[in-house]
């Protein structure tokens, strides 16, 4: 019995570092950091896929920009060759007010590219510990199961020594019981003839 105790005290004791000194059974700090984990995941998800799609928007706008910017250069350079002087002033006054804003919009959309790409190394990276977690949460459920199944086949076993024992001592009574049967009945037989 005291095997017994001492292997089930071993086995909370591996319980309990493997998840974490003084914590209990009931007290899933695994479990805790699987939830919040996932929910991380999910926030950086939602983060990630917002500044891709602001990197996309923005890089959007600069190409439509800059295809507008060629477009105000080949105006100015059409009246420049018409001799429109003026309306090649205009355009290139247009062009270089919104060349700014053009440079703006790609220094911008090179941000948010590598800002989602930052984003999508941690997503990564925290995909791979979620997976750890899931898998070091598995091999302590599975591991907790063994234990509880050994404990119960323990149990069994011996209860089933239990009961041979009982066994033995009832055949071990009922040899008795016929043995006195037998002395009391050779006694009967003796005295009967004296």
């Amino acid at each position: 019995m005291k095997w017994l105790e001492r292997l089930v005290r071993q086995i909370g004791l591996a319980f309990h570092d493997l998840i974490g000194e003084g914590e209990t059974a009931d007290h899933d700090p695994l479990l805790e950091r699987l939830e919040a984990a996932e929910a991380q995941l999910v926030s950086l998800e939602r983060d990630c896929a917002e500044a891709t799609a602001r990197a996309k928007r923005l890089e959007m706008e600069w190409q439509a920009g800059s295809e507008l910017l060629r477009s105000l250069h080949q105006q100015a350079e059409a009246a420049l060759q018409a001799g429109e002087d003026e309306a090649a002033r205009h355009h290139q006054e247009q062009a270089r007010s919104f060349a700014g804003r053009v440079e703006h919009l790609a220094q911008q959309a090179q941000a948010w590219r590598q800002v989602a790409g930052k984003l999508q190394s941690v997503l990564r990276l925290q995909r791979a510990q979620l997976e750890e977690l899931r898998l070091r949460r598995q091999s302590l459920t599975e591991r907790e199961q063994g234990a509880e199944m050994l404990e119960r086949l323990q149990t069994w076993q011996r209860e089933m020594r239990q009961a041979g024992m009982l066994q033995t001592r009832l055949r071990e009574q009922e040899e008795q019981v016929a043995r006195r049967n037998d002395r009391l009945a050779a006694r009967e037989e003796l005295s009967d003839k004296f």
